[in-house]
């Protein structure tokens, strides 16, 4: 740790800073571990797209705390404040919580329900009456022509490599489908009706989860990506992280059903919205170039291990759309 920041961490929280370690997991920020006379500390960095945004989502950890959601709450400084900023960064210190994780191919029945019950408790308790069409943070992802645009540099300067690796020739491919995909579809955004009702947590998924024995959700963390949205958007969204993870087998068709019915037992939704949803989320999939750009333009590789549920999401979606939809809705 610089020791700048570690007298920083002294003169907001009076602690004094003896071990640190990184913290695996980020992919675009890097969080530390902090261990000061046998206690520990969790101290996230914050993205760097989050600086407008902070007091928005420290805002949302309290209602949801006060709602009676296991949300981790940070630590205030000495000046009552909940985060601070050193180079650039915002930083926010939170109690170190060695909590339990389930990898995805270690959930089971039980937990897939008690994440379908917690992100409906998530969104009833932070509903809002809003006439809106999806926001901005939603449209962004439906710009064929910017996306287009994009992928097509990207492809080029795949293309003039003259020695490609396995990822440069599979990115090229992938590609190549996404554009023609693009280049094909009639849908439009505005076409799915769909609105802001709640607040989502952004980023849900077991990753930012830690269980407790009995399978239910101990707690809830990292709202870095909270923004006003529709429910049944990041229902869909998570669905497909948690149940799916770019294999579309029987039983992870069961998952899905669990989870699905787990959240729409208390938080209602009808087929039609669940059916667009699913739309949406297979048009992000063809609008992304989210690891593309990373690897070729930023020079980031660490979301390259990513790349292979790209690859399975587009050449799956290429093919069985219609398939996929009929499956989900007919089980619900």
């Amino acid at each position: 740790m610089d020791d700048q920041l570690r007298n920083i961490i002294f003169k907001k929280y009076n602690i004094d800073v003896q071990n640190t370690s990184s913290i695996e997991g980020g992919y675009l920020t890097n969080n530390i571990e902090i261990l000061s006379f046998g206690k520990r500390f969790f101290l996230k960095q914050q993205r760097t797209d989050t600086a407008s945004n902070i007091g928005f989502i420290e805002d949302i950890e309290d209602t949801l705390f006060q709602a009676g959601i296991p949300v981790i709450l940070p630590y205030k400084t000495i000046d009552d404040k909940k985060h601070f900023i050193f180079n650039d960064q915002i930083y926010t210190l939170y109690p170190y919580i060695n909590g339990h994780k389930i990898s995805f191919d270690n959930l089971e029945k039980m937990h897939i329900e008690a994440m379908g019950d917690l992100l409906s408790k998530i969104h009833l308790a932070t509903k809002i009456e809003d006439t809106k069409i999806l926001g901005n943070n939603i449209r962004e992802g439906w710009d064929t022509g910017k996306s287009k645009l994009k992928l097509q540099k990207i492809y080029e300067l795949i293309d003039i490599k003259k020695n490609k690796t396995i990822f440069d020739i599979n990115a090229k491919s992938n590609i190549q489908k996404k554009i023609s995909f693009l280049e094909s579809n009639t849908l439009k955004l505005d076409d799915l009706n769909i609105k802001n009702n709640c607040i989502l947590h952004g980023d849900y998924w077991q990753e930012n989860v830690f269980f407790a024995k009995n399978g239910k959700v101990q707690n809830v963390f990292d709202f870095e990506k909270s923004v006003i949205g529709a429910d049944c958007i990041e229902l869909i969204r998570s669905m497909f992280i948690i149940c799916f993870n770019s294999r579309y087998n029987t039983n992870n068709f069961e998952k899905s059903t669990r989870f699905l019915n787990s959240y729409l037992s208390m938080n209602p939704i009808n087929k039609t919205n669940i059916k667009n949803s699913i739309h949406a989320y297979i048009m992000r999939i063809f609008h992304s170039n989210w690891i593309e750009s990373e690897h070729y333009i930023e020079k980031n590789y660490r979301l390259d291990s990513l790349y292979v549920n790209s690859i399975q999401n587009v050449n799956f979606f290429s093919e069985e759309t219609d398939y996929f939809i009929d499956k989900i809705i007919n089980k619900l």
